[in-house]
């Protein structure tokens, strides 16, 4: 796992983009990210993943003004991203994962997919993803741009070779950052 100055060395010499760069995200062994302004709120609706063809009807996708308030009740689910973009070298892995006074809250902000493939945001740097879900028995106030997780990146034994974003269907999306689904072949 990179340290603090692992992160920084990186950046500063190019191999790791992170956009905007703020080197007082820095924590020990992991970069805090912040919540974007862009979301999207699943509508009620039955999905058959091996037969959907557009994933975006069953989802309501808006900007939160500044300072805007979202408030998740127990149980309540939405997709939304990273303010900060990444673009991972083939030799790293990134792992993203909440922030924990949030968790234990009740919040989780993947639902499983928390890892990040070498390649992904290469040649254009993208967002991350969330999953985010309220587990809780509060009622939690999310506003864009708070810090919402942290990301670890991991020196791979061997460089990938081939990157994410070279190969497989995400790097091929018009919009790298969208927030729904793509649909796939299971």
């Amino acid at each position: 796992m990179l340290s603090k100055k692992d992160i920084e060395k990186r950046v500063e010499e190019g191999e790791l983009e992170i956009e905007p760069w703020n080197p007082s995200n820095l924590k020990p062994a992991s970069l805090a990210v912040h919540l974007d302004d862009e979301i999207a709120e699943p509508k009620n609706g039955e999905i058959d993943p091996l037969s959907e063809e557009n994933y975006d009807k069953h989802f309501k996708k808006r900007k939160l003004s500044s300072g805007e308030v979202i408030k998740l009740g127990p149980g309540d689910f939405i997709l939304a991203k990273t303010w900060e973009s990444f673009g991972i070298p083939k030799d790293l892995a990134a792992l993203m994962d909440g922030k924990t006074t949030l968790a234990r809250l009740g919040i989780s902000v993947t639902q499983g997919a928390m890892l990040v493939h070498p390649g992904s945001g290469k040649p254009e740097p993208r967002k991350i993803i969330l999953e985010i879900k309220n587990d809780g028995p509060f009622i939690i106030k999310l506003t864009n741009d708070m810090q919402i997780g942290e990301v670890f990146f991991h020196e791979l034994k061997t460089p990938s070779d081939v990157g994410y974003d070279e190969k497989w269907d995400y790097g091929q999306r018009k919009n790298l950052n969208e927030l729904t689904p793509k649909v796939e072949s299971f």
